[in-house]
């Protein structure tokens, strides 16, 4: 059979990557979109679960070029109420005209069908991606790029799936993490909960659709995952801020998050950094600066970027790196060549309409 999963464009193979960790398996990718095999309809609930990349994810049921041209043999699926529900990046098509055109559809061919809008035991997904447009069964029945932890944030706080890509961007494993610019500590808590297997929706299983699915017990799912939980103990995960405020509401979202004790969080400006961390003793620097805006002009920005450059030849590792994702690219470029860094990975990513940079630097070791 084979799974599908929507994300964030950009984010494709940060989920084919967490296809493969959670299922062993391989898939293909299109903008936001990708498609994986899977042995069982268990598997997928439990990637539905587990992934921290998707947005949607669950079952494939068909593709078509022309949604007039679905099949729609329904049968082992229509146990209940249904609704229909669509992701279409395309503003010259209006979505609600194409689920009430396919929620037609079905109720024409399953005349006994019964339509529920607002609770429906199952949800059928329309997915445009390229040319073709897919029929899919979401298994989650809600938007799981939304963090149930980030009740405290800041203005211009990563949204989950995106904090997590630039982790997978590392392409590291068991490292030092600083995050020198927490914010509200989703880049933090994000890579925390990965570490200990902690999934990020435990508080709210019950609202997850593949619960009502006859051939899916739903508990084996959530037990298979939990019993891999790690113990919530000191990580190597670092979270600073300047504002105070900032940090307060870090260590909310992190205690919100079930995770208190992997990561500390600690008010200091980026100046200070070399004296919380000994010389060559962190292995990467993983944070979204301040970019320059109405609120912050480019002469300010540019010295924060200085000094961060500067306090990170000092305390990291040769080995080690930064990880930046910022909406402007220019100026970490320039800073990173004056202080001596190289390029060395570059990716775009997309934040709702937003078009955010990921940048990887290392050392020029002389």
């Amino acid at each position: 059979m084979k799974g599908f999963a929507i994300t964030n464009i950009g984010l494709e193979d940060a989920a084919l990557h967490e296809v493969k960790d959670i299922l062993k398996s391989e898939g293909t990718k299109n903008d936001g979109f990708i498609l994986f095999d899977a042995k069982k309809t268990a598997d997928l609930a439990r990637f539905c679960y587990l992934g921290r990349s998707i947005i949607r994810a669950g079952l494939h049921i068909e593709c078509a070029k022309k949604i007039e041209d679905f099949k729609l043999e329904l049968d082992k699926y229509l146990k209940g109420s249904f609704a229909v529900r669509t992701h279409i990046d395309d503003d010259s098509i209006f979505s609600s005209e194409i689920e009430g055109d396919v929620g037609a559809m079905i109720k024409e061919r399953y005349p006994d069908a019964k339509v529920n809008l607002g609770d429906p035991d199952v949800l059928f997904l329309v997915v445009r991606s390229g040319d073709e447009w897919h029929l899919c069964l979401d298994f989650a029945g809600f938007d799981l790029s939304k963090r149930d932890y980030k009740l405290f944030g800041h203005r211009g706080a990563l949204n989950g799936t995106v904090a997590y890509a630039l982790l997978d961007f590392t392409d590291r494993k068991d490292y030092t993490l600083l995050d020198p610019f927490c914010g509200a500590g989703i880049i933090c808590i994000e890579a925390a909960a990965k570490r200990l297997n902690i999934p990020l929706f435990k508080y709210k299983k019950e609202k997850f659709l593949f619960r009502k699915f006859k051939d899916i017990d739903s508990d084996e799912v959530f037990s298979s995952v939990e019993k891999n939980i790690k113990e919530d103990k000191e990580a190597g995960i670092f979270g600073y801020d300047c504002l105070l405020g900032s940090v307060k509401s870090a260590q909310k979202n992190a205690k919100v998050a079930g995770i208190s004790k992997a990561i500390y969080f600690g008010r200091a400006d980026i100046d200070w950094m070399d004296t919380k961390f000994e010389e060559s003793s962190v292995d990467c620097i993983i944070s979204q600066p301040p970019c320059d805006s109405h609120r912050m002009d480019m002469k300010k920005t540019m010295k924060i970027l200085n000094e961060l450059f500067y306090q990170a030849e000092y305390i990291l590792k040769d080995d080690g790196a930064l990880f930046l994702i910022s909406r402007k690219k220019e100026g970490l470029l320039k800073t990173a060549e004056a202080k001596g860094f190289s390029l060395i990975k570059e990716k775009q990513v997309m934040q709702g309409q937003m078009p955010l940079y990921l940048l990887g630097f290392a050392k020029r070791i002389l």
